[in-house]
């Protein structure tokens, strides 16, 4: 019984750590493309230059004036301004973040950039 028990904890804490992710280490500075949609049209489309590995998050802080909220899972995205140009989740809305072109599967913390990738703010409707 001992031994079944030590094994479950043994698979569980494997499974654990694979889960974990390290923090890439911060490269070259590289470009990144940001566009900002309202959800009809891209309403700004600017390259920054950054950190290779930096997080999209990071990226938006130096950039750009955000508001996000803390939870559970990382900072939420809650407003992008930058000049005149702003997008906000108001009521029935969220900020979608595409990733060359792709809906994202990790959040703005979770995403470290690469060379020349695209990333997408869209104002999207909850449906």
């Amino acid at each position: 019984m001992k031994r079944l028990l030590a094994v479950i904890v043994l698979f569980f804490s494997l499974f654990l750590i694979a889960g974990c992710e390290p923090i890439p280490e911060k490269g070259d500075l590289i470009e990144v493309t940001v566009i900002l949609n309202d959800g009809d049209s891209d309403i700004s489309s600017k390259v920054h230059e950054i950190e290779e590995s930096s997080s999209a998050y990071e990226l938006l802080d130096m950039f750009y004036e955000i508001k996000i909220t803390q939870s559970a899972y990382g900072p939420f995205l809650n407003e992008i301004k930058i000049g005149n140009h702003v997008i906000s989740d108001d009521e029935g809305f969220f900020i979608e973040f595409i990733i060359n072109g792709e809906s994202a599967v990790v959040g703005i913390a979770g995403y470290f950039v690469s060379e020349d990738d695209v990333l997408t703010f869209k104002l999207t409707k909850i449906e």
